[in-house]
């Protein structure tokens, strides 16, 4: 009971302090991991993505979430006075995210921010040259049929692999 009417008292910043000081995991934004096809101005994709893995201070990755608004994205074409840009950040629930954005319009060059804890996190800002046009139908090319697993920098989880060993034994596929 005493601890319940404490509770109702704290601060709502004093809550997750206490937490992290229980349980030792404190989330780092300059250890906290970036990587995918997103971060590429050369991948051709509907919807660009990228991976967030949280890493706490001692440098171990969260296998819980941290927290839905974790991470905060930020995505801009510096030369433009508007960058039509929609941006969705996807918690997995095991520490990892998925940010998903799409383009709108064609930008030469594009700003992309992650930030925790008002710090950059990782090595943000990813600044992609020459961005491609977003995908559309008359952009198609056969290119597009190309792009290999190794190319998308897909994460090496059991779904992967499983899909992999699948597809090398399917043999080769024509894709035209």
């Amino acid at each position: 009971m005493f601890s319940i009417w404490l509770t109702c008292f704290l601060p709502l910043g004093t809550i997750s302090v206490i937490c992290e000081s229980l349980y030792g995991t404190q989330l780092s934004p300059e250890r906290s991991l970036l990587w995918g096809p997103g971060l590429k101005a050369g991948v051709v994709l509907p919807a660009r993505y990228f991976y967030i893995q949280a890493v706490d201070t001692e440098g171990k990755r969260f296998t819980t979430s941290p927290g839905e608004k974790a991470f905060q994205v930020k995505i801009t074409a510096p030369e433009e006075q508007f960058t039509r840009v929609g941006v969705q950040i996807l918690d997995r629930k095991d520490g990892s995210f998925i940010v998903r954005y799409r383009m709108y319009a064609s930008y030469k060059n594009l700003r992309i921010e992650v930030w925790a804890k008002s710090k950059q996190v990782a090595e943000s800002p990813y600044i992609l040259k020459e961005t491609p046009h977003p995908f559309r139908k008359e952009n198609h090319s056969d290119k597009m049929h190309d792009v290999t697993l190794k190319q998308l920098y897909c994460a090496q989880d059991l779904f992967t692999m499983k899909t992999v060993t699948a597809l090398r034994k399917m043999g080769e596929l024509g894709w035209r």
